[in-house]
């Protein structure tokens, strides 16, 4: 992928010159709130991104962008979450994802950026609102709902970057205690990222510059999963909830407004 630095010194120039990008500051501020937010709650890292780095990236290199970012960090977090995860409702869900993300990838590549980028920020503000809302599922969910469930996100995370939250609703809405909840996030969200970062490589669009800024970023990420890990020791469930959804709503906002 990065063919044309031929040496060391060409790769660190052209990482230079990626942090000296007028909208690199941003893109860092948000992927720091994004991490801390993932370190915190266990999801929230592309409501939090998307929006943002979508307007600086446009809509196709910021989903490159995001799952560069964001799938290192969710593979560490996997070994320790195999243990407690309810491990036929991931394999449902993601074999569900795993149908709808191309499709979604489609429409990514054919759909206008500037349309599909406020669509970005309006299906962020409508998520964070149905999470915010306190709705759950009750009832034990079939595998036809567990795989419907995992479509309808693989397809929104293809074209938006942004699948998380109905697997986050449909598991809220669960009666499994909150460890396995966080442990099944974990997991799917560490599955989606190896489908997503596939899919995006053979549409052709992890390229050069997404690689490039993703190294920059990714520093940044794990500074923010490190604080937001600690945090989440300190916050009661509530407490933590709420923080989460207010910045994922200021997010959507600063979205519509780029």
């Amino acid at each position: 992928m990065l063919d044309s630095f031929t040496s060391l010194p060409a790769l660190a120039e052209a990482l230079r010159a990626t942090v000296l990008d007028p909208v690199w500051g941003l893109a860092a501020l948000t992927v720091l709130v994004a991490g801390f937010v993932k370190g915190m709650t266990g999801f929230g890292t592309a409501l939090v991104m998307m929006p943002v780095i979508s307007g600086l990236f446009g809509p196709a290199g910021a989903v490159a962008v995001l799952q560069l970012v964001d799938g290192p960090a969710s593979w560490t977090m996997v070994p320790r979450a195999l243990k407690r995860c309810e491990r036929k409702q991931v394999f449902l869900l993601a074999g569900g994802a795993a149908v709808g993300m191309p499709l979604g990838i489609v429409i990514l590549k054919v759909t206008d950026p500037d349309i599909l980028r406020h669509a970005i920020a309006v299906t962020v503000l409508l998520m964070a609102a149905g999470l915010a809302s306190g709705w759950r599922y009750r009832g034990r969910p079939s595998a036809a709902l567990s795989a419907g469930t995992g479509a309808t996100a693989g397809l929104l995370g293809g074209a938006t970057g942004i699948g998380g939250p109905p697997v986050v609703l449909f598991w809220l809405g669960s009666q499994a205690e909150g460890a396995a909840v966080r442990a099944n996030l974990t997991v799917y969200f560490a599955t989606g990222t190896l489908m997503g970062l596939t899919s995006l490589t053979i549409a052709g669009l992890i390229t050069e510059t997404a690689i490039l800024r993703a190294l920059t970023l990714a520093p940044v990420f794990a500074l923010g999963l490190v604080g937001g890990s600690r945090a989440f020791g300190l916050l009661s469930e509530t407490a933590f909830r709420r923080a989460a959804l207010a910045l994922v709503a200021g997010s959507g906002i600063t979205g519509l407004a780029m």
